[in-house]
């Protein structure tokens, strides 16, 4: 008999917590694990205990190093987000790739605050703070201003990737951290974490690129307002009176669009094309030029009065969200998920030997033959 088939005995809140904080179900991770439910919710009660290779099986499925089960008492951990996402069927539950991605959230923002001291920097975001009564289209307009935007800006750049990453500089210069992470698309498209510096904004890398761009000002909505959450901020432009939409994903929305899109703009447009203005040739049309997606565009026909909130949500169907994910060299990926900030506060620290080659490694998830090529891209004019 080898050690691996000998029972260890852990705490059985420590493999209740880490089984509730990983997204598994137990009859799921029953079957990954080669378990019985029974077995499983016998550990959980404290009948039985695990063996080594169970442990080290549980550990893995769940995400945990192995030595948080010979804790004496689960580890404090913040909680998840508040749930925004008016999904009442749903409220407060979240799949496994979104737990993790919360989770990875949470560890990069903790190394991204001890980059951050480590070389004197502040952790705090340069933002002024805002209240829910202050006029989200005034404080968009502000920002818009201070981003350099405008109408004319808008139309030369050219695609929503551009504007994408634009914004995202934008923003991480305000000492925020932007980062792409994959999720399940349905279950969330984007998260703020503002109840710890330094602040950090989480994009669903799965979600299409032009409603990419309104999860991101969305999500800076909700820095300006100091309020952490997890939200569907398209979806949430919905119309449906069936749908109650918090006060501070209204704010948000109303902020995003007016920055994205201005009234003063989208109603000159709107005019100019009233006779064709529902054709999807037109709607094909503005979105590519404004590089805002079309969910946008008819939620502000609907506010400016153009279109009808039940044609509205007859057409807000047939718009697709989800965006194929294509293959990215593990260099790409890194300067996608982790960003242009993130990244040089790491070559930083390692250049002042605040940390080591092996650490800069884990935190930006690559092998060393890829690092000297992530530096390269990131260095690119």
């Amino acid at each position: 008999m080898t050690t691996k088939t000998f029972e260890v005995e852990v705490n059985p809140e420590i493999i209740k917590w880490a089984i509730e904080t990983s997204g598994w179900k137990i009859e799921e991770l029953g079957k990954r694990l080669k378990v019985s439910e029974e077995n499983i919710k016998a550990w959980l009660i404290g009948e039985k205990n695990p063996t080594l290779r169970q442990l080290e099986n549980l550990a893995k499925y769940t995400k945990r190093p192995l030595s948080v089960f010979f804790l004496p008492t689960p580890p404090k951990e913040k909680p998840l987000p508040k749930d925004y996402r008016m999904l009442p069927d749903k409220e407060g539950v979240f799949s496994r790739e979104t737990v993790l991605a919360i989770r990875l959230a949470r560890r990069l923002q903790k190394i991204a605050k001890s980059l951050l001291e480590n070389l004197g920097i502040s952790t705090k975001p340069n933002v002024r703070h805002v209240n829910i009564e202050d006029n989200p289209l005034e404080i968009a307009r502000e920002y818009r201003k201070d981003f350099g935007i405008d109408e004319e800006v808008q139309k030369r750049w050219r695609d929503a990737y551009e504007v994408f990453n634009f914004l995202r500089k934008e923003i991480e210069n305000l000492n925020i951290f932007v980062f792409q992470i994959s999720m399940p698309v349905e279950d969330a498209r984007g998260f703020t974490l503002a109840d710890e510096e330094p602040f950090v904004i989480v994009i669903n890398s799965k979600e299409k690129i032009e409603p990419r761009v309104f999860t991101l000002i969305h999500e800076f909505g909700h820095v300006l307002l100091r309020e952490s959450g997890i939200d569907l901020p398209e979806e949430s432009l919905s119309l449906s009176e069936k749908i109650k939409i918090n006060k501070i994903e209204k704010w948000c929305n109303n902020f995003a669009s007016e920055f994205l899109f201005p009234q003063r703009i989208a109603k000159k447009i709107f005019e100019e094309n009233k006779t064709v203005l529902f054709e999807k040739e037109t709607l094909r049309k503005l979105s590519k030029r404004y590089k805002i997606s079309k969910s946008m565009l008819l939620y502000n026909m609907v506010k400016l009065g153009y279109l009808t909130k039940e044609k509205y949500e007859e057409m807000i169907k047939k718009v697709k969200f989800i965006e194929k994910e294509g293959f990215l060299p593990p260099h790409k990926r890194c300067l996608v998920e982790k960003g242009e900030k993130f990244i040089s506060l790491v070559e930083a620290n390692l250049e002042k030997g605040n940390i080591t080659f092996d650490q800069a490694l884990e935190y930006l998830g690559i092998k060393s033959s890829h690092y000297e090529k992530v530096l390269s891209f990131l260095k690119r004019p």
